[in-house]
């Protein structure tokens, strides 16, 4: 079974775990109130 993580909030330590979980390839459930940094 392939692990998923939701990562609320992306910004400093937030969005390095989603480019590192992205890079491992784990499915990743990115929110933050600012849509660009979702995108």
């Amino acid at each position: 079974m392939k692990k998923q993580y939701a990562v609320f909030g992306l910004g400093r330590f937030g969005g390095s775990l989603v480019k590192e979980f992205y890079e491992l390839g784990v499915e990743v459930l990115a929110i933050d109130v600012d849509q660009e940094k979702v995108d």
